[in-house]
């Protein structure tokens, strides 16, 4: 079920098979292979529970690295805890090394499903 059209931040992937693919972000948000993570990447490069994601405001989010492995990198650069802006790029775990697309932090209004179920993307 949709629900109504609200402001707030999303990731936009840049390239790959789900090139277009928007994904809202509300709260704080785990990303990682585990199942129990809201946004669930099947990519063996990322750690179980990889990175976190936290909004703090309108013009802000938090990427935290959570002890993963291959790290994680915003910009091309590895960070272990960055506040983001809109239209930063944040790919794991290493650039061009690994499957895994690029993905645009942004804010936009987005339609949204109410669903609660585990987002299968690539970052």
């Amino acid at each position: 079920m949709l629900g109504d059209v609200d402001q707030g931040w999303s990731l936009v992937a840049q390239s790959g098979p789900e090139k277009g693919q928007i994904i809202p972000i509300q709260g704080t948000i785990a990303i990682g292979r585990a199942l129990e993570c809201e946004i669930s990447i099947l990519e063996p490069a990322l750690s179980r529970k990889h990175a976190e994601l936290e909004i703090i405001d309108d013009n802000e989010m938090l990427k935290r690295d959570l002890g993963s492995v291959n790290c994680t990198y915003v910009n091309g650069e590895k960070v272990d805890e960055v506040t983001l802006k809109a239209g930063v790029i944040i790919q794991d775990p290493l650039p061009g090394e690994s499957a895994m697309n690029q993905t645009v932090c942004r804010q936009m209004s987005v339609q949204y499903s109410r669903s609660t179920h585990v987002f299968i993307a690539s970052m």
